[in-house]
């Protein structure tokens, strides 16, 4: 009897809870907006980069954060590279910067329009960021 009231009791308020933990609303942080990127170019071959591959300062894509590049290619990119990295600045160093491809929750790419890339790293590892585009 007393096992047959607790459970009318527990099921209903668990059922309650789990539903509240299920539509919260997780924490949107800033986003973080760069538009005067002095390491940044064009090449002749149409690519645009943030930075260059080495010898260089990276932008910081902390965890669970997002950035909105500003780029000048001037039509939206069909092609985004987003080489990460655990080293910001290797210009005052001996050892080789080593990147990889960015790719899923590590960096999640949106093209609103023809002037920003967003980037948003949806993990809470600590990357640097370096794009090119084309």
């Amino acid at each position: 009897m007393l096992l047959s009231c607790l459970r009318t009791l527990i099921l209903p308020l668990t059922a309650a809870l789990a539903i509240a933990g299920c539509t919260a609303q997780a924490q949107s942080k800033p986003v973080i907006e760069l538009s005067d990127l002095n390491q940044s170019s064009t090449t002749s071959a149409g690519l645009w980069e943030s930075a260059p591959m080495v010898r260089s300062l990276w932008i910081d894509l902390s965890g669970a954060s997002t950035v909105k590049v500003a780029h000048a290619l001037g039509h939206k990119p069909s092609l985004v590279l987003p080489y990460l990295s655990f080293v910001e600045d290797d210009r005052k160093t001996t050892d080789k910067r080593t990147s990889f491809l960015g790719a899923g929750d590590v960096a999640n790419i949106r093209i609103d329009d023809d002037q920003y890339v967003i980037v948003e790293n949806r993990t809470q590892g600590h990357f640097y960021l370096r794009l090119v585009l084309q």
